[in-house]
C-alpha cells in the first residue's frame, strides 16, 4: 500500500538525481510511497511498475536498469535475505516521519555486511524524531487526488456569516446616518432626508420572510440612499413646488392664484406694453421664462430668490 510520505527541497538540488533520466528520479520519489516505516520493500519490478508507473508503457527491464542505477549511486540498497530481492531507501528514518500507527515492517534488514548508501545526506534534511507526531503516512486525504483542491481540504474555512435582524419596529433615523446620507446625496435637503427615512421604515419594517433580515443596516441604508430616485420636493407658502407646472390656472390674465401664474401674469404685462402678444398656459416658452423670473437664472435647485416679494418662500 502507498503511503504519504515527506519531499524535501534538497532533493531538487543533487547533481545525480537532477542529471540522470526523469524518469529514474521519479522512481526514486515513488519508492518512498511503496516502502514501510523502516524504508523497505519487495524489489519486484512488474508490480512496482505498475504502482508508480500505471499509464507508462515501461518494460521490467527499464525499471531494473533504474533501480540498479539508484543502488549503484548510493541512493538505495539492493539485496537479497533466503532468495528474494528487497530494497532498503539509505536514510530513510533520518528523513522520513512514518505515522504511529503504522504497522512494523516485516521485511528483514540487508545482512550486516551490505553497505552502499552514501547519498541520502545530500537530498534530504532532518525530520523530526521517528513515530513522536501523527505523521501524515496515514492521513486518508493526502492519497485522494480531490485533496488538491483547497475547497475540499483541510485548509482552514472561512467564518460563518453572521445573522442577519429586521429593522426596530421603533426606529428612527440616527443623526449620523442623516449625514452619511447628505453625503451620498449633496442635493437633498433635510425634510427631503427624512421623507427618505420615513420610506425606508415604512418598508422594511412591513417587509416579510427572510428578505426583511439585514446583517448591516447601516449598509442596506446606504444602498437605498445611492438608489433612491424619489423627486426632492419644498415649500413655496405652503404650495407643492410641482403645483409650478403652468397647468393649475385657466386663462392667461388671471390675478392671485399660484407664483406661477403671477409671474406669468406679470410677463404678459410686460409683452402687451410692448405690443406682443400674451402667453398661455401651453406655450412651450413660457416655462423657461417663468423659471427664470422664480429663481434668478439657477433653476429650483438653487434659485433663493424671485421678482415677486413676498410670494413665495423656500423651507429647505
Amino acid at each position: 500500500m502507498a503511503r504519504a510520505r515527506n519531499i524535501k527541497p534538497g532533493f531538487f538540488l543533487n547533481e545525480y538525481l537532477g542529471t540522470c533520466d526523469p524518469l529514474e528520479a521519479l522512481l526514486f520519489e515513488g519508492l518512498w510511497l511503496l516502502a514501510d516505516r523502516d524504508g523497505r520493500l519487495e524489489f519486484r519490478p512488474l508490480r512496482i511498475k505498475a504502482q508508480i508507473f500505471p499509464y507508462r508503457d515501461l518494460s521490467a527491464q527499464v525499471i531494473t536498469g533504474f533501480v540498479r542505477n539508484l543502488s549503484i549511486n548510493g541512493f538505495i540498497v539492493l539485496y537479497e535475505v533466503d532468495g528474494n530481492q528487497y530494497i532498503e531507501v539509505c536514510g530513510f528514518l533520518e528523513h522520513q516521519n512514518p505515522h504511529k500507527n503504522e504497522k512494523p515492517s516485516d521485511i528483514p534488514p540487508p545482512p550486516a555486511k551490505t553497505t552502499g548508501c552514501k547519498e541520502s545526506s545530500n537530498y534530504v534534511t532532518s525530520s523530526d524524531i521517528i513515530g513522536t507526531a501523527p505523521a501524515d503516512s496515514l492521513n486518508p486525504s493526502l492519497l485522494n487526488p480531490s485533496s488538491l483542491n483547497p475547497e475540499s481540504s483541510g485548509a482552514k474555512k472561512s467564518a460563518p456569516t453572521a445573522r442577519g435582524t429586521r429593522l426596530p419596529a421603533d426606529w428612527t433615523l440616527p443623526e449620523d446616518w442623516k449625514a452619511i446620507a447628505k453625503t451620498i446625496r449633496p442635493e437633498w435637503p433635510d425634510h427631503h432626508v427624512q421623507r427618505v427615512a420615513d420610506g425606508f421604515r415604512d418598508y422594511w419594517i412591513a417587509k416579510t420572510g427572510s428578505g426583511a433580515s439585514k446583517a448591516d443596516w447601516l449598509a442596506t441604508w446606504r444602498n437605498w440612499c445611492r438608489n433612491d430616485k424619489t423627486q426632492v420636493t419644498g415649500s413655496f407658502n405652503g404650495q407643492h413646488p410641482n403645483s409650478f407646472s403652468g397647468n393649475s390656472g385657466k386663462g392667461n390674465n388671471r390675478s392671485g392664484g399660484s407664483a406661477f401664474d403671477k409671474v406669468l401674469n406679470e410677463i404678459n404685462a410686460a409683452r402687451q406694453r410692448d405690443n406682443r402678444e400674451p402667453m398661455g398656459h401651453h406655450d412651450p416658452t413660457v416655462r423657461p421664462q417663468v423659471d427664470q423670473q422664480l429663481w434668478g437664472g439657477s433653476g429650483p435647485d438653487g434659485g433663493v430668490g424671485s421678482v415677486i416679494e413676498g410670494d413665495y418662500t423656500r423651507d429647505d
